[in-house]
């Protein structure tokens, strides 16, 4: 068992240990000497804390705050290693909480502070706070050379829609990574801004350094732009680079270059991306389902929506939205007919009858499968409110 490992059981059964004194926590392991042992030079036992904590807080974050708070010595590293204990838990308000005390215990953050807790504001939409945050770090001149810095600002401004704010941090940063490029480009596509997202990708690909190649995310922010635009010629480009990069291969690319292809209307190109997905997943599905529904081809989307359930993936309030959508192209009583017939054999007996009542809503007759099938469907669905109202009681 190795050092971490050793560590990770320890944390995982500390919650009931006094706090008196931080050593006696890491001391009342069975895995202690060994440890200790493992530790090439101990100048004392907060140095020996200070350099096995990082993996200790990460695995018991609230029982390790107790350590922490015991401690009358805090360096830099203990209080970014307990942000970053609460910040990777999700735990985005303590994050923020424990920077606020550090400046009162004589500490002020570094580089690798300051990206953690912008990110927490960023989730939390504190938008004033990280203001605050950020004329702090521009006083502490922590953007000089470090890019993490400066795109974890343009995140966050992305964030909360301030997208022009996102834009300023952004051609502030002086040596520009694929993280910094990655933000702007989905912070402008997730504000609205698809036109300067396209734009801040083709100028990140013409500067073309081994920094400026784009990954996988920044792949699905373009693909994105395209969509929304209905660039088809564009979103083509850039689905050669992902081929010829071999980042097509990622499931997030592959659901996204499925997705341009179906807001751009291609229902051919969205065919062959559909079945280049290896796992399927709901929002696949209602993006195939999607282009069909956007070109009237009605009766191909019922069948890709039966098959979707024979493989196990059941639709959402979207992915029925998508399907009925391709009926205002097609009034055909038969369309109306098949959904009808459709959804009680696949056993959505609610879905049957809420389709059945608009469709009758719209003046659509129905047919003798119809009837049959929401009389069967209403049968079913009284029977299965009785066996859960006998299992109720």
């Amino acid at each position: 068992m190795d050092l971490i490992s050793s560590l990770n059981i320890f944390a995982s059964g500390s919650a009931t240990l006094s706090f008196g004194n931080p050593m006696l926590v890491l001391k009342s392991s069975k895995f202690y000497k060994r440890l200790y042992s493992c530790s090439s030079v101990v100048d004392s036992e907060a140095s020996y804390l200070t350099k096995h904590i990082d993996s200790f807080l990460s695995n018991s974050p609230h029982s390790s705050t107790k350590v922490f708070d015991s401690l009358s010595f805090k360096d830099p590293f203990l209080w970014n290693s307990i942000i970053k204990a609460y910040f990777s838990n999700g735990n985005y308000v303590q994050a923020v909480e424990l920077f606020s005390k550090m400046p009162f215990f004589g500490n002020l953050p570094n580089q690798f502070t300051i990206p953690m807790v912008v990110s927490a504001c960023a989730e939390l939409g504190l938008l004033c706070f990280g203001m605050n945050v950020h004329a702090f770090a521009s006083k502490l001149n922590l953007f000089c050379g470090n890019s993490a810095v400066g795109a974890s600002f343009v995140y966050m401004y992305s964030k909360c829609g301030v997208v022009d704010d996102a834009s300023l941090v952004f051609d502030e940063i002086a040596m520009k990574d694929v993280v910094a490029w990655t933000a702007i480009v989905i912070g402008y596509v997730q504000n609205g801004e698809s036109d300067s997202g396209l734009q801040c990708l083709r100028e990140m690909h013409r500067l073309g350094g081994y920094g400026e190649r784009p990954n996988f995310r920044t792949l699905e922010g373009g693909f994105q732009a395209c969509g929304n635009l209905s660039a088809l010629t564009d979103g083509r480009c850039l689905h050669g680079f992902a081929l010829k990069s071999g980042i097509v291969s990622s499931h997030i690319v592959q659901s996204a270059v499925l997705s341009m292809y179906s807001k751009c209307g291609s229902i051919e190109d969205a065919r062959v991306s559909f079945c280049e997905v290896v796992n399927k997943d709901l929002f696949s599905w209602t993006s195939f389902i999607g282009v069909h529904a956007k070109l009237g081809y009605v009766c191909e989307c019922f069948q890709i929506f039966l098959k979707m359930q024979a493989n196990g993936v059941y639709p959402d309030g979207m992915a029925i939205s998508c399907l009925i959508s391709g009926f205002g192209h097609n009034q055909e009583k038969d369309c109306w007919n098949l959904m009808v017939v459709g959804y009680e054999k696949a056993g959505l007996e609610m879905n049957c009858i809420k389709l059945f009542r608009e469709m009758r809503h719209k003046g659509i007759e129905a047919d003798f499968n119809s009837v049959i099938s929401v009389i069967s469907s209403c049968s079913d669905w009284e029977r299965s409110v009785l066996v859960d109202l006998y299992i109720a009681i």
